[in-house]
């Protein structure tokens, strides 16, 4: 569970499942659009720091992927 939150390959997934539009970057990134007021963000397809999984969290979690990430823990320890 800890795991996939800290992989950028799964935030990115759950963004999208979330109504977000997700274009390929540069290299190993994706841009993650969010909705009106947020910009967008770069997030590495791979497994990331502690910090940068923080921050890339954050951003979602604002942008209103947070009910999807939820489901989605959820689900997992069950």
């Amino acid at each position: 569970m800890k795991k996939d939150l800290n992989d950028g390959r799964y935030l990115t997934h759950k963004a999208e499942q979330s109504g977000l539009r997700v274009c390929n970057g540069k290299g190993d990134h994706a841009v993650v659009y969010a909705p009106v007021g947020r910009g967008y963000m770069t997030v590495p397809q791979r497994e990331l720091g502690k910090g940068l999984a923080c921050t890339v969290r954050k951003w979602l979690m604002a942008a209103g992927v947070i009910f999807t990430l939820v489901v989605a823990i959820i689900m997992q320890i069950m």
